[in-house]
């Protein structure tokens, strides 16, 4: 008599499910990355090049407390700052402009934006780090 067929393969096996975002013990989202607001960040020192118009030691723009590293969801998150420095000759026009840009209302370093003060025709490289 003839032999039977050989079996058929077994089919594959299906992918395991993407993995799932770490939650909390509420089982809420836990954020991973990072998350940055200039708006909710403190101008703390505005000196860059050493121009003013704060008196701070740093030749710098800081802003602080610009945001967080939430990493991995798991690790404590880091507070970051983002420290604004100039790498080559820095002329500005008026760095009375220098840190965050006006209100709706014209009111000086309240509104949403950073803001670097350059004159016109001038080159500036800058070195942003947090």
């Amino acid at each position: 008599p003839p032999s039977p067929p050989p079996p058929s393969p077994s089919p594959p096996l299906p992918s395991p499910p993407p993995p799932l975002a770490p939650c909390d013990n509420a089982g809420a989202p836990i954020p991973t990355g990072l998350f940055l607001d200039i708006a909710q960040s403190n101008l703390t020192c505005n000196n860059l090049g050493g121009l003013g118009p704060d008196k701070c030691p740093n030749r710098e723009i800081r802003y602080s407390n610009i945001g967080w590293d939430y990493l991995d969801g798991l690790s404590p998150p880091i507070k970051l700052d983002l420290v604004v420095t100039n790498l080559t000759f820095y002329n500005p026009n008026r760095v009375i402009r220098n840190g965050r840009t006006a209100d709706a209302n014209g009111v000086l370093f309240q509104g949403d934006f950073g803001q670097v003060n350059l004159a016109d025709n001038e080159k500036c490289e800058f070195l942003y780090q947090f």
